[in-house]
């Protein structure tokens, strides 16, 4: 969990000489502390990457002299039990130590020896997403989570039939209606099935990857599941100032990998199937005019595609032949903006509303520049990607706007792709890849002094080689345990990017 940072944090970081030490505490399976592993620590790393599903992994190999210690299933050691490392500063001012907690982490099979001619012991651990990756959940039958299934509960159920008790779960997705199961938009939008060959991870991943821009991990033994920190209304953790004054650079480096830029995402969704068709539309300024043949009554729930004659106006509504005048409105229920809908366009009937599914086959585009494009500009786009349904990013400081590198298009369709049922839900999807291979690969790499209460995911400012002063987001940190040295990789963090969700 976050930790507060305080200046007897940062003070100790400008200490010339750093005594380090490192504490490996063994737990029992109720987290319990039932011996401290006595000696010396002679190697060791510690790895925290945020874009992984196991966000730590630990390497270490220490002298000992407890023959406790031997790897068997009266040990010490085993799969049933834990470690917990801590890195500790001492103070030259108090003398006292200042440990900070790396993690709790599991052993896995193979992972570990002891040596007894070298008296030392090499270990090779994981975080607790293992326990779920490592854990098949349905034995020998199939299972499928039906649609309208609550997200959240379910995969509550699946951490505890493995045995976690700690977790924070947010709704997945939002509160707002599905149409097409007439759920909230927090439950399964279609049935899933899974085999005896799926672990408890695979059920995991499959539910919180339904709606874009959701990410899962452990801090210790609590599972987190949440949305992707942007760094919106993130507090700085560690000014430039601090690095330079403490002297807490070694090196820097920028990698970055420019075939992986991508400024032009479309997605295509699901080809939406309809129950009636009409090329029949006119309009009398807001209001489309329908007419379909043989009609009796409008059914609730039933899809209707229409040929519409022209762009939407503000406050869009529909009339089909003498029926009622109903609003447009989208999947979550707001009104469909002015100039969003054209050609033809799929509405579902549903509670005195038509809700816009899309175009016959569901697709969005999201398009990353450096200013608004004008309206010439804007139906360049329309007509290249045969799409009305476009946002366009705007972020004038990222270096890889189509102004300033061109187009460079990346298109996402099949798979889960498929299964997106909205063009509203379909353009949320377009701007979270488009935010992954723009964002994210604006990157620097910084050799730094230890900063063991350094974390990911959170953001600090840094004046590079250049004299330039900018403000990242830690993505990646490599800790060598006995060198007192890191590795932090982050990425350019723009205050002007927009939400994901």
């Amino acid at each position: 969990m976050n930790n507060i940072i305080t200046a007897k944090d940062i003070a100790i970081l400008g200490q010339h000489v750093k005594e380090l030490y490192c504490k490996l505490e063994i737990l029992n399976e109720s987290l319990q502390t039932i011996d401290i592993l006595k000696g010396t620590v002679t190697s060791g790393s510690i790895s925290i990457d945020s874009s992984s599903n196991i966000r730590k992994t630990l390497s270490l190999t220490a002298h000992v002299k407890n023959k406790s210690y031997l790897v068997n299933q009266e040990s010490k050691i085993w799969f049933t039990k834990y470690i917990k490392v801590s890195i500790g500063i001492k103070s030259l001012i108090t003398q006292e130590i200042q440990y900070y907690d790396m993690g709790i982490y599991t052993f896995s099979e193979n992972n570990f020896q002891y040596d007894t001619t070298t008296n030392s012991i090499t270990l090779k651990c994981l975080d607790f997403m293992s326990k779920l990756i490592d854990t098949p959940l349905f034995g020998t039958t199939t299972t499928k989570i039906l649609a309208g299934t609550n997200i959240r509960e379910v995969m509550i159920g699946v951490l505890e039939k493995v045995g976690i008790k700690k977790y924070l779960i947010p709704n997945i997705g939002s509160t707002t209606i599905n149409p097409i199961t007439e759920k909230k938009n927090d439950t399964v939008p279609y049935d899933l099935s899974f085999s005896s060959s799926n672990s408890a991870y695979d059920v995991i991943e499959k539910l919180y990857t339904l709606y874009s821009g959701f990410e899962v991990f452990f801090d210790n033994d609590m599972f987190i599941c949440q949305k992707i920190p942007t760094g919106e209304n993130e507090q700085i953790v560690l000014d430039w100032q601090t690095i330079e004054k403490k002297q807490l650079l070694i090196s820097e480096s920028k990698n970055n990998s420019l075939d992986k830029v991508k400024n032009i995402t479309q997605v295509f969704g699901k080809q939406i199937n309809v129950d009636r068709y009409s090329d029949v539309c006119t309009n009398s300024g807001s209001q489309y005019n329908a007419t379909f043949e043989s009609l009796t009554a409008l059914e609730n729930g039933k899809t209707y595609a229409i040929k519409l004659n022209t762009v939407n106006l503000a406050n869009p509504t529909l009339k089909i032949n003498s029926f009622s005048v109903y609003p447009i409105v989208d999947t979550s229920d707001v009104t469909i903006p002015a100039g969003t809908i054209n050609g033809y366009s799929a509405f579902k009937f549903w509670h005195n509303k038509f809700m816009y599914l899309g175009q016959y086959q569901v697709n969005a585009l999201a398009v990353h520049v450096s200013e608004m494009p004008n309206a010439k500009k804007q139906q360049y786009y329309k007509a290249k990607f045969n799409t009305d349904n476009i946002s366009y990013i705007v972020n004038s400081e990222s270096p890889y706007t189509v102004e300033k590198i061109g187009e460079r298009i990346d298109v996402k369709s099949g798979n889960d792709y498929d299964k997106i049922y909205s063009n509203d839900l379909c353009l949320q999807r377009a701007e979270f890849e488009n935010w992954k291979t723009t964002r994210l690969e604006d990157s620097i790499s910084l050799e730094l002094q230890l900063i063991p209460w350094l974390k990911v995911d959170k953001l600090i400012t840094y004046k590079s080689k250049d004299g330039i002063i900018e403000t990242y987001m830690i993505k990646d940190i490599s800790i060598t345990l006995m060198d007192g040295k890191m590795k932090v990789d982050m990425i350019r963090y723009y205050p002007l990017y927009p939400k994901i969700m």
